[in-house]
């Protein structure tokens, strides 16, 4: 394995969430990038996790989120996914990125971690905790005040490969859960 020291580190940029970094690196050949670009979220948990993204399950009916993602000029289905806030373990923000999104609610005990993932771990300096919530039921009103995101819609197991295989379903998080689920 070839490992890569940084050299260096400048501050790009930042806002309330994300710091932007330009790091200048080395690996052990002598290869160099000088301004190598890492996004850092400002809270992370132990293991670099910085966010959650969870996979509700109502009435054996999986609940995604359709999302316009400025990034990438597209809109696509997407399960619900936030930042954890400081003090805060993953499974709480899990269940409180849960009642955000989509006004659900599920018992901690339906609440199933599956795993973490690195959505892009050559940029993104942090990694996702990814749960299935079972058994959710309405609890309130989603939040309204996130840009991009639509309401929730409920899909069955059939037509996720249908999203899956038309390609409504990119994101990276949300195909490992579904895929999880599916294969359960």
């Amino acid at each position: 394995m070839t490992r890569v020291e940084r050299l260096g580190r400048r501050l790009a940029a930042e806002n309330s969430r994300w710091r932007v970094f330009l790091d200048h690196i080395r690996d052990e050949a002598g290869r160099e990038v000088p301004d190598y670009l890492v996004v850092e979220p400002k809270v992370a948990l132990p293991g670099a996790v910085t966010g959650v993204a969870v996979l509700p399950v109502m009435d054996d009916r999986v609940v995604l989120l359709p999302v316009w993602r400025h990034a990438i000029a597209a809109q696509g289905f997407e399960l619900v996914k936030g930042f954890i806030d400081a003090g805060e373990t993953a499974a709480e923000g899990a269940l409180r990125e849960l009642a955000e999104e989509t006004g659900l609610a599920c018992d901690p005990a339906d609440l199933a971690f599956i795993g973490n993932v690195a959505p892009e771990p050559s940029t993104l300096a942090g990694k996702g905790a990814l749960f299935i919530a079972r058994d959710c039921r309405p609890a309130s009103s989603p939040s309204d005040d996130e840009i991009g995101l639509a309401a929730p819609r409920a899909f069955a197991t059939d037509e996720l490969d249908v999203l899956i295989r038309d390609g409504a379903i990119e994101d990276a998080m949300t195909l490992v859960a579904c895929l999880s689920y599916l294969r359960r």
